[in-house]
């Protein structure tokens, strides 16, 4: 009995002690900016982004089917609609469409 319970601290000491993940990174353009929340869409390019950038969110969700995220970002705030950005989450995102989470950090791309 006491070697199952040294093996089981010994397993437990090495799951705690595993380096961090590295997060899902997203990369894309934010459609929508609030005060601590950015919606984003993935994988499109400059001139979709501007097909799209007017469109009701309805519109976007029946008609074009892109990867969407709400992401909860504390500093949402010093970014703007528009932004092509990439997006660090390594918590749970719920599989919505859009898809929604936490943002971990976000980047602006140059």
């Amino acid at each position: 009995m006491l070697h199952f319970l040294v093996l089981i601290a010994v397993g437990l000491m090495v799951i705690a002690c595993s380096p961090e993940e590295e997060g899902l990174q997203l990369e894309g353009y934010l459609l929508e900016v609030a005060e601590e929340q950015v919606l984003l869409v993935e994988n499109i390019s400059l001139e979709e982004y501007e097909t799209i950038k007017n469109l009701p969110l309805n519109d976007l969700v029946m008609d074009y089917h892109y990867p969407m995220y709400y992401l909860r970002y504390e500093q949402a705030g010093q970014f703007q609609k528009g932004d092509h950005v990439i997006v660090t989450v390594t918590g749970p995102i719920a599989e919505s469409h859009p898809a929604q989470g936490e943002a971990d950090k976000i980047e602006k791309v140059k």
